[in-house]
């Protein structure tokens, strides 16, 4: 069903340099139409603006609606969700920023909401923690965002997917398929729509791809959700931006333990340092939300492989050196590592030595 209100949002919000503006107007009237047909200057000076904000917006009134934009909107089946609407997401109401319209693919399901970041390249432990924590959430009842990048971002949609779980991709970009980014996660779009789950962005169709964009996006993926899991993180990572949104919104912040020797670790143990809370399992964050009905959850590692994780997380060891400090007799300490070689968890680098791959 066609309405104006789209038409105008999308004609509006196209034009970057009339963003600020369109916000601020959005803030003070959540009629886009009223302000479409009936705003004069006076209204705009009002609402703090200024008269060339006044002029810029007669200039885009005065090109017309986007027509191009808009057919496509239609035809990807995109909706608008604003600020007002009863579907629009409860906890994007109580942020200091808030978006105040968005726009949307497929169905916008937010039971329990809960945010899995991290850096785009993963190492092979990130990907394993973070697909089973994230499938064991989703498994649990809860609806997995992220944002659709490369690594533990994919990864975090991968787990909720592989359970027939809900899962939530927030772009930095825009939701129809030209532009969706990367493109190389077209194809994990598709699924999530698929699944019943949805891609969300408060950029129209063929919006610009701008590098503010992503940390715009990133107080979405923490606000939208009750608390934010950082998988896997460098020190200067996007995703410590996402932890920093959650803590100015009073989200619950979450850590993974890693490898201090690596730098993919540093975000994330730097983060526990002050206070995140620790994560070695998915039961550490559905306990937290008091949520019980999840499947018996093991750890992501049995005691065993804990144990030797651990000690091979600091340096390369021999197996002696490794049965010596973990208590484990020599027979089991050499079938954990075998089984551990099959996961991909660890490498023998010949003569009894064994290291953690990174």
């Amino acid at each position: 069903m066609e309405r104006l209100s789209d038409k105008i949002i999308i004609t509006l919000s196209l034009e970057p340099s009339f963003r600020r503006a369109l916000k601020k107007l959005l803030s003070f009237s959540n009629n886009v139409e009223d302000i479409w047909n009936n705003f004069t200057k006076n209204d705009f000076l009002s609402c703090g603006l200024n008269n060339g904000d006044y002029e810029n917006f007669l200039l885009i009134k005065g090109r017309g609606f986007s027509s191009k934009e808009y057919q496509t909107f239609l035809k990807e089946n995109i909706r608008v969700i604003f600020y007002q609407d009863s579907d629009f997401p409860a906890n994007l109401k109580n942020i200091q920023d808030p978006p105040y319209f968005l726009f949307v693919r497929g169905k916008l399901d937010l039971n329990i909401p809960f945010s899995i970041v991290g850096s785009r390249k993963a190492s092979r432990y990130g990907v394993i923690v973070t697909e089973s924590i994230s499938s064991k959430l989703a498994k649990a009842g809860m609806t997995i965002v992220s944002g659709l990048a490369l690594g533990i971002d994919a990864i975090a949609h991968r787990g909720a997917l592989s359970v027939k779980g809900k899962t939530v991709a927030v772009l930095g970009t825009v939701v129809n398929d030209a532009s969706i980014y990367p493109q190389t996660n077209w194809g994990l779009a598709q699924k999530i729509l698929e699944s019943g789950g949805s891609i969300i962005s408060e950029y129209p169709p063929f919006y610009p791809i701008h590098k503010m964009n992503f940390p715009e996006r990133n107080r979405i993926i923490s606000g939208i959700s009750n608390g934010v899991l950082i998988a896997e993180a460098r020190e200067k990572s996007g995703a410590l931006i996402t932890a920093d949104f959650a803590l100015e919104q009073g989200r619950d912040v979450f850590a993974i333990p890693h490898d201090i020797t690596r730098v993919e670790s540093v975000g994330g143990n730097n983060l526990l340092k002050e206070g995140a809370f620790v994560v070695t399992s998915a039961k550490d964050i559905t306990n937290f939300y008091e949520i019980y009905e999840e499947p018996q959850d093991k750890n992501i590692f049995t005691e065993k492989e804990g144990k030797i994780f651990s000690l091979l997380g600091l340096e390369s060891l021999h197996i002696n050196e490794l049965s010596k400090q973990s208590g484990l007799t020599i027979e089991d300490t050499s079938a954990t590592l075998s089984l551990m070689e099959i996961k991909g968890l660890v490498t023998n680098n010949g003569a009894g030595v064994f290291s953690v791959n990174k």
